[in-house]
Order: C-alpha cells, then sequence, then structure tokens
C-alpha cells in the first residue's frame, strides 16, 4: 500500500474512532401517561331509579350505570384522562320525567366525586373528595 494510501485510511480510522468517542446526546423519553382513574359514588335518594351518565360540555360521553331508588351505587371510571379537565353529571329518573343535572367540576387525580340526588327537583350536589 503507497504512503498515501496508508495516511488516508489512517485519516479516516482516526475520523471514525474520533466519531465513536463523541458523546451522544441524552434523549429524555418523557414518563408514559398515567391512565386517569376515578370514581364516582351516587346517592339515590329519590324513590325512582335513574340512569347516570356523563357529559363533556352538551354531550353524553359515556353512561356510568343505573342506581336504584334509596340506594347508593359506585362507579369506578377508567380513561377519565381523555374526557378533558372538567365533566358534569347527568341523570335521568326511569319512569318519571325528573333530570338531575351538576355542574361542571374539575377531573382531579386520586379524588372521587360524590353525587346526591333528592327527591325534589333540582336538590344535587357535588362533592369532591378522596376517593377510597
Amino acid at each position: 500500500m503507497s504512503r498515501p494510501s496508508r495516511t488516508f485510511c489512517s485519516l479516516l480510522l482516526s475520523l471514525a474512532l474520533a466519531a465513536c468517542a463523541v458523546p451522544q446526546p441524552v434523549v429524555d423519553h418523557p414518563a408514559p401517561a398515567v391512565a386517569r382513574v376515578i370514581t364516582v359514588r351516587v346517592d339515590n335518594q329519590d324513590f325512582y331509579d335513574v340512569d347516570v351518565y356523563i357529559l363533556n360540555g352538551e354531550s353524553v360521553v359515556r353512561h356510568l350505570g343505573q342506581v336504584t331508588g334509596n340506594s347508593s351505587a359506585t362507579f369506578t371510571l377508567r380513561g377519565a384522562g381523555s374526557l378533558g379537565s372538567q365533566i358534569a353529571l347527568y341523570a335521568r329518573a326511569i319512569g318519571s320525567g325528573t333530570v338531575y343535572r351538576s355542574g361542571p367540576t374539575d377531573i382531579i387525580p386520586g379524588l372521587g366525586l360524590q353525587w346526591k340526588l333528592g327527591p325534589q327537583r333540582g336538590v344535587e350536589f357535588l362533592i369532591a373528595g378522596r376517593a377510597n
């Protein structure tokens, strides 16, 4: 091998080794999003059974389930992060025209919602508290 060829190969080898020695930037991968889970407890103090729904704005997003009259039920809502930062609850009494609707409430990870429905139209409130 001629002297210029050896010099050229040595130069290429040196550049290759130098490129390997340069520290590569650390790519910070974000942690995977934690699926937000909230619990919704509905205390139905009305005589009629109710169907309970989650609202996002004015549209129904999800049917949570039914709560029989004069009883309570707890629903686990998985993937609450896909609902946005606020939800409202809507309940329709089966067998009567009574409709309940909560005001909007913030979804806060680790907190549960409790909604009490009363026998008189409009008697309802939402409480945010630690989920059990």
